[in-house]
């Protein structure tokens, strides 16, 4: 696990994430969105796309971890984020999908507490 550093890819990350506010752009897994209703049953995935966005363009730090896991390997790496939220802290594993160059998401697959 190392802190994601490289420029373009943060920039890439920062521009889906930045458009939390519209559906698409911030999708969820079901089994994250179940895990998301059961640790946190008043927050919407909306909301927490919010909280995702502010910690990121707040410096905090995304983990960029080399993808080994065999029903992942179509992706070279997962991003991995530890959010403060209710005084817990959460564990976001999540895929920057790039399909188009121009209309990245940010695909949850993982919600729980860290």
């Amino acid at each position: 696990m190392a802190r994601l550093t490289d420029a373009e890819t943060l920039r890439r990350y920062k521009s889906a994430l930045k458009e939390w506010k519209v559906t698409g752009y911030v999708t969820w897994k079901d089994i994250a969105v179940a895990s998301l209703k059961k640790e946190l049953p008043g927050y919407t995935l909306r909301a927490v796309a919010e909280l995702m966005h502010r910690y990121v363009e707040g410096g905090g730090e995304i983990d960029r971890v080399r993808e080994r896991r065999a029903q992942w390997c179509e992706y070279e790496y997962h991003y991995d984020l530890r959010l403060l939220i209710e005084g817990q802290k959460f564990y976001i594993e999540t895929l920057l999908l790039d399909d188009d160059p121009d209309d990245l998401t940010i695909h949850v697959v993982s919600f729980h507490p860290a």
